[in-house]
């Protein structure tokens, strides 16, 4: 085995730690963090509560971890200050956002659910904020770049971003979480419809004539 497969290979550590964090996610979605015990959580990983402790050594940090391991997996997806959208027109730069929205609603769902039922445990908690502020502060970048090139209307290009943002990804949260949203009187838009509608509301917005 080469140097580089061998850092990247998981120690056994690194595995029994992302088996712990995931049996935390289970029974605090399962039952709340108050009626979740660290027995249960070690029960649940065939492990001691002694070895437990070494690896997380209360059950608030272990829910702090599984907070941290959810928002990481959001990090590739709030960068929209990255070179590869520089090139984008304003129309494809609210379709790409449209859709990462849409990915970040999905791409970790269960850590929005504890977010949402945990709520008065985090209530201040910088770690959710800072993540959202950062996709919409890079979002925002974006949309002033095409005030300032003279192809779109002055706005407050942050606000603009936390309604094109924001109102998508909780529409998302919404349905896929609470079924808010679904009628059995008519039929479910496909997303690609949905978003279509959303981008040509939010170009409209933004246009000159």
């Amino acid at each position: 085995m080469t140097e580089p497969a061998q850092r990247m290979e998981m120690t056994e550590g690194e595995r029994r730690r992302l088996e712990i964090l995931a049996a935390a996610r289970h029974l605090f979605l399962e039952h709340g963090y108050h009626a979740t015990t660290t027995r249960m959580i070690a029960r649940h990983v065939q492990m001691s509560d002694a070895l437990l402790y070494r690896y997380f050594p209360s059950k608030r940090e272990l829910f702090d971890a599984v907070i941290d391991e959810g928002l990481r997996h959001l990090q590739p997806y709030v960068q929209f200050g990255a070179p590869l959208l520089k090139g984008l027109q304003l129309r494809e730069t609210l379709e790409a956002a449209a859709y990462t929205a849409v990915e970040i609603a999905r791409r970790d769902s269960d850590v929005f659910r504890l977010i949402i039922a945990e709520s008065t445990l985090l209530e201040g908690d910088r770690r959710i904020t800072d993540v959202i502020d950062d996709l919409l502060n890079h979002f925002a970048a974006r949309i002033r770049d095409f005030i300032e090139a003279g192809e779109a209307r002055q706005c407050n290009a942050y606000v603009f971003a936390r309604q094109f943002i924001g109102g998508i990804v909780m529409s998302d949260l919404s349905t896929s979480l609470l079924g808010v949203g679904i009628s059995t009187e008519e039929p479910e838009v496909p997303i690609d419809d949905y978003l279509s509608e959303v981008v040509e509301a939010a170009a409209r917005s933004l246009r000159l004539d």
